[in-house]
């Protein structure tokens, strides 16, 4: 996230004025030097770490009629959200079904099929600001993965 010693900048190098904002800064830490005059030089400033998530485990799907609920135990402390991906084989390839808030732990798949559908879910963290910075993001590794078969 752009900034440090001399300011910070958008992404096409402009300077920008950071502004006190609820940002989810990640595993935020702070560089600092206890010479005053380095703090006058810009020598103390925030070091954004982005962490990828724990992944989701236990991954289950059940057939029922209004569709496929699948339900997952949520292990990460910092998600952001979860992705639901779904694929025609369990090597894939996969496509994202949906993105989801955190903690959420349960998803039903409304849409019509016949054969096998196989999903796994993945754990988001995103920080950063939405504007002028670009919001970077990690993700967990896949979930086990779950196959459901309908005639």
């Amino acid at each position: 996230l752009g900034g440090g010693p001399g300011g910070f900048f958008d992404p096409s190098g402009n300077p920008v004025t950071v502004t006190n904002e609820l940002v989810n800064y990640g595993w935020e830490f702070v560089l600092h030097c206890h010479l005053l005059g380095h703090e006058e030089m810009d020598m103390m400033h925030s070091m954004p770490f982005l962490v990828a998530p724990r992944g989701p485990s236990d991954l289950q799907a059940v057939d029922g009629p209004s569709g496929v609920l699948l339900t997952w135990m949520d292990n990460s402390l910092a998600e952001t959200s979860y992705l639901v991906e779904r694929a025609p084989d369990a090597g894939g390839p996969w496509s994202l079904l949906a993105e989801l808030p955190s903690n959420t732990v349960d998803y039903m798949d409304t849409d019509a099929f016949s054969g096998t559908r196989y999903y796994r879910i993945r754990a988001r963290n995103s920080v950063g600001y939405v504007t002028p910075f670009p919001v970077m993001s990690a993700e967990s590794g896949p979930s086990n993965v779950v196959g459901v078969t309908r005639p």
